[in-house]
């Protein structure tokens, strides 16, 4: 940042409440980014949590009627966001003016770089298990888009395709039925996740554990020879 600018941002009377505004924003992304900065299968919660946080950006400044068609990650990222006529802050207040600047460059950034631009990561949310509850069809729809791409791709043999498929309707239709299932709840599926979040915490930990034992291992290994070799040489 040039002198010119800071300087320019210390004369400004309202510098304290844009830097405040800007803060608010920053915070709610920094808490997106600190959830997936972890090494955990987190792609199937992806694209949902991406949706909700650049959504909930968009409502600062983009008007009503263009969010309401916004109703899936796919029409997110085809948002043009450089057509004023989609804004909602015309008028040229200074702090209204400087938000809107950049909540346009923050959420065309994070479009820009966020693997919710590639249908795999989109469709992953077949696996999320709120999707498996409460949206069975749309499950099995990004199910067969996920398998449609990896056949593409050669990682997947199309003949195996339908028999996937039909194991995954045949999961949804037994399990539906099924009482536990019908009562498992939102706070059900976090508390599973926090679990299965514990798990992985755990063995992590057993492997640094196990990898500093075996450290520990070699280096009395070690020592034992040294003795060996200064037994023979004396």
């Amino acid at each position: 940042m040039s002198f010119s600018v800071v300087a320019a941002s210390c004369g400004d009377a309202l510098f304290e409440v844009k830097a405040n505004i800007f803060l608010s924003i920053a915070n709610e992304v920094a808490h997106f980014i600190n959830r997936y900065q972890k090494d955990m299968p987190m792609l199937p919660f992806l694209a949902t949590d991406m949706f909700q946080l650049v959504f909930n950006l968009l409502e600062i400044f983009v008007k009503e009627e263009a969010l309401a068609e916004v109703t899936s990650t796919a029409k997110l990222v085809q948002l043009d966001l450089t057509k004023s006529s989609l804004h909602t802050l015309d008028d040229c207040y200074s702090v209204r003016a400087d938000t809107k600047t950049f909540l346009i460059a923050l959420v065309k950034k994070l479009l820009l770089k966020a693997p919710i631009r590639f249908g795999l990561v989109r469709n992953l949310a077949w696996l999320h298990p709120l999707e498996i509850c409460c949206g069975q069809e749309r499950c099995l729809e990004h199910l067969g888009r996920c398998l449609r791409i990896g056949s593409d791709a050669q990682q997947i043999k199309l003949s195996k395709c339908d028999n996937i498929i039909r194991q995954n309707k045949e999961f949804l239709r037994e399990n539906s039925a099924n009482p536990d299932f019908q009562s498992f709840t939102v706070g059900d599926a976090s508390h599973a996740r926090q679990r299965y979040q514990a798990h992985l915490d755990e063995e992590k930990r057993k492997k640094e554990e196990q990898k500093r034992g075996e450290k520990r291992k070699d280096t009395l290994e070690e020592l034992d020879n040294l003795k060996e070799v200064k037994k023979r040489i004396k």
